[in-house]
């Protein structure tokens, strides 16, 4: 039987999952959750998956492409009627299409794009306290805008990962980088907040939520633009600020 390669955009509410990849010893994850079913359309364990990338426990995707690898060929609408009947509430697929068996999720994308939400009011509604950030105290907006423009271009940036990852290079280029207000919205149950927009040709692991982290740390007038100059240099015995919560990272867009 010829196996079918699949591409798969789809996305999450990230809150209960342990991040993107299978574990071992931690569950529950998003793929482990999609492997799941994809093993129950198919009747059968001879299902792999590969992500365009990994997510933090807690972070949320609005486009994770997925290459599916599956026993024999299903049609692609039908298969994700198949996938939203038996995921969870908090896992969508929002599109399947066929590809090639080369087809690389990870290294054949061009750019990644993610956006972080956050706002310093006093208290959060109900409904957003999974979905925003929250920081404390005055913020300089200007000044974190400041610091985003410094973050554009090809940087070293072996001090925004975190400790346990190993990749063959700490060299990212940040394309764009903006912060921008929103207003309340959805009959005020999103209360008004800012939204920072990253795009770059790849990602470090917790690398934009350090990222905001120093932005919010610069504009709290915690930090130098100094400091944030040569963090950009030169590895440091310490980070520069606290990694920003999980809740308010979004993977938003990859382009091929």
């Amino acid at each position: 039987m010829t196996k079918s390669f699949y591409k798969c955009q789809i996305s999450f509410k990230g809150t209960k999952y342990l991040g993107w990849q299978k574990q071992k010893s931690f569950s529950p994850t998003v793929q482990e959750i999609f492997n799941n079913a994809a093993t129950k359309i198919f009747k059968s364990d001879d299902i792999t998956s590969v992500a365009c990338g990994r997510t933090d426990s807690g972070v949320h995707a609005f486009d994770m492409s997925v290459k599916l690898t599956a026993p024999f060929h299903i049609d692609p609408d039908g298969l994700v009627r198949a996938f939203n009947s038996k995921l969870d509430n908090e896992i969508k697929v929002n599109q399947i299409s066929l590809c090639d068996e080369s087809f690389r999720p990870t290294f054949d994308a061009k750019s990644r794009e993610y956006f972080y939400l956050f706002t310093n009011r006093e208290s959060l509604t109900p409904f957003e306290s999974d979905l925003i950030a929250k920081f404390r105290g005055d913020l300089n907006i200007n000044k974190i805008q400041e610091v985003l423009g410094a973050f554009v271009g090809e940087h070293n940036f072996i001090n925004y990962m975190c400790v346990g990852s190993d990749p063959s290079s700490t060299t990212r280029e940040i394309f764009s980088a903006s912060i921008e207000k929103v207003e309340a919205s959805f009959h005020s149950m999103i209360g008004e907040h800012y939204k920072i927009t990253i795009s770059g040709n790849g990602f470090l692991k917790q690398m934009v939520r350090l990222m905001v982290g120093v932005a919010v740390s610069y504009g709290q007038d915690k930090i130098s633009l100094k400091d944030i100059e040569s963090s950009l240099l030169t590895a440091a015995d310490s980070k520069l600020a606290p990694v920003a919560p999980a809740c308010g990272l979004y993977k938003s867009k990859v382009h091929y």
